[in-house]
Parts: structure tokens; C-alpha cells; sequence
């Protein structure tokens, strides 16, 4: 993959200018690049911009998020000016069902692009969340716009916690919030860390619009949290321990249970392990 790592600039915007000459080669972002001072969600801002017909690539970045949101609408911290808040819009020729995999390739975008950027391993804690030392470090939304019964879009958000000190981040028990400069103890380059997620987010979305979602799964299991572990997952009504075996090709989760029993894992929350990695 060519996710090239380039000397950190002073520059930190998140402006156009600031981001694509570190990605000149690619169409995602290139296509249309929105940057905002300020916004309320860059996920509300891609849905109003896919009713105005914007094209495949499009890619709505703001310095602050005042609704900023996760899975089930939880609340996402949104420190001004530290961090990476952004949407992709992909539009996808490949069927609906199959685009459940492509929050996935976001994910291993992520992990791939701070790799990139700052040589440390991230891990992928299923099914959207980002872990640096057992620490929450960002986040992915997924979302898809139906427009009609042959043509949709769908919508990647990410939040990264880039340079936000520790005040600005909530209390969280399991799983606490952080940030790559808490972390690592040195400040990252935001727009390098952007443009390395776009060129490695291309890479994936093309391997799966070609149908190689063998290496999408592969890609996944070299930075699982938990693999070979025991999990526990939060659902709605239950709460599902055993031991986590992988990823299946549509994106849910193999668990093997304690009396020995497969499970397949398509909704929840991973909330506690029996482990320290």
C-alpha cells in the first residue's frame, strides 16, 4: 500500500491546501473538499450534500463539532482545533447488503494511517471503535443514504482525538477516552494524518469494489483488539461472553461460546475482556 510517510509541516489546518498536495494521487477528497471553521455534524452536512447530487469522493472536514455523534447518537467530544472531525461520501456500484463491510475498511484505514504517520499500533476494537494502549483514540460513523432502489450513498465519519489534552476529553470507565499526543507524549500532524487515511481508505474501498473482501478480513485480523481472547458484548437485552475467533466476510463477529458454541456477533458493544494486551 502507498501510504507514504512525509516530514511533519508546521502547518497544521485542515484546510484543502493544508491536505491534498500529501495525497495528489487519489480521487477521494480531490473530488469535492468542504472545510468549516465550525459545524454541528459533518454526517448531517453529507446527508444534505448527497441531496444535492455530490459527487463519489466528497469529503465535508471541520475544526468543531457542536452535535458530534457516535453509534446510538452518544455524544461525540469535539475539542476545537486538535483533533480530525470528518465525513467521506462514497457512492458504491456494488449492492447495499454488501456495503456493511466498508465501516470495517474505515477502521483499518485508521489504524493503517497513524501507523503511517506516527509508527504506532493502533487496534481495532469491533465493530467502529480505535484503541492506543487499551485507550479510546477515535471513532467511526457509518451511515447510508437510500435515494432510490438501485442507488445509494453512504457516509463514513471519523473522529480522531489528534493533539486534545486530557481536560477536554470525558470521563469514561471502560475503554477511557485519549488521544495520540497523550499517548505517545509528542503532538501529530493532523493534515498528514488526514491525507494517510484517505490514501489507505481509497486502497480499501477500491479492493472492495473489485469484491477482495478476503483482504479486508485479513487486514482486520492483524489489528484486532481481543482476538483469541475471551469478550464480553453489550446488546440490548443480553450480554454474550466467549471467546473472540474473527470476522466473517459480511462483518460480524465469530465468538465461540462458553459451552463451546459458534456465535455470530451482528449488533453490540464490547465492554470488558479478561485480558491485558
Amino acid at each position: 500500500m502507498n501510504c507514504q510517510h512525509q516530514p511533519i509541516q508546521q502547518n497544521d489546518n485542515l484546510d484543502a491546501s493544508s491536505v491534498l498536495p500529501y495525497c495528489p494521487k487519489i480521487r477521494l477528497g480531490h473530488a469535492h473538499y468542504l472545510y468549516v471553521p465550525s459545524t454541528g455534524s459533518t454526517n448531517d452536512d453529507a446527508h444534505a450534500l448527497i441531496a444535492e447530487n455530490t459527487p463519489h469522493g466528497t469529503l465535508i472536514v471541520t475544526d468543531n463539532q457542536t452535535k458530534g455523534r457516535g453509534r446510538h447518537d452518544r455524544r461525540w467530544a469535539s475539542p476545537p482545533q486538535t483533533g480530525i472531525y470528518a465525513s467521506l461520501i462514497l457512492r458504491p456500484t456494488r449492492p447495499l447488503p454488501k456495503a456493511t463491510l466498508l465501516g470495517i475498511a474505515a477502521a483499518i484505514a485508521a489504524v493503517q494511517a497513524i501507523w503511517q504517520t506516527t509508527k504506532a499500533k493502533a487496534q481495532i476494537k469491533w465493530p467502529n471503535d480505535i484503541l492506543l494502549h487499551q485507550r479510546k483514540i477515535a471513532g467511526i460513523l457509518t451511515e447510508t443514504d437510500i435515494q432510490s432502489e438501485k442507488s445509494y450513498a453512504v457516509i463514513i465519519g471519523i473522529g480522531i482525538n489528534v493533539n486534545t489534552p486530557y481536560t477536554a476529553l470525558p470521563e469514561r470507565i471502560i475503554f477511557p477516552a485519549s488521544s495520540i499526543q497523550m499517548e505517545l507524549g509528542r503532538r501529530t500532524s493532523r493534515p498528514l494524518l488526514l491525507a494517510n487515511w484517505l490514501v489507505c481508505m481509497e486502497y480499501l474501498y477500491q479492493q472492495w469494489e473489485e469484491g477482495q473482501t478476503s483482504d479486508i478480513i485479513a487486514a482486520w485480523h492483524q489489528s484486532a483488539y481481543g482476538l483469541g481472547k475471551t469478550i464480553s458484548i453489550e446488546q440490548q437485552e443480553k450480554t454474550i461472553t466467549g471467546t473472540l475467533q474473527g470476522m466473517a466476510e459480511d462483518g460480524s463477529l465469530l465468538v465461540k461460546g462458553t459451552m463451546g458454541e459458534r456465535i455470530r456477533i451482528i449488533s453490540g458493544d464490547v465492554t470488558a475482556t479478561s485480558f491485558h494486551s
